[in-house]
């Protein structure tokens, strides 16, 4: 095994913890976007459609925004 093998190693290997990281990342996104959905579905609240409308529209964007802003109080 010369140098240029265990660059060659060292890049894969980075590349796949780095591919790996980016997929626990997405589902976790999926994840809370899913759950912030079912939350202000489920949860009686004034302009429930609104909330609704803005967690599907915004993504990720909008369930951070629902969960700053509580209208479930």
């Amino acid at each position: 095994m010369n140098g240029q093998d265990a660059g060659g190693l060292f890049v894969l290997l980075f590349s796949c913890m780095f591919f790996l990281i980016a997929i626990a990342i997405a589902i976790g996104v999926l994840v809370f976007f899913i759950y912030s959905l079912v939350h202000a579905a489920t949860h009686k609240m004034e302009n429930q459609a609104v909330w609704i409308l803005v967690i599907i529209l915004g993504g990720p964007i909008g369930a951070i925004v629902y969960f700053i802003a509580k209208p479930y109080r």
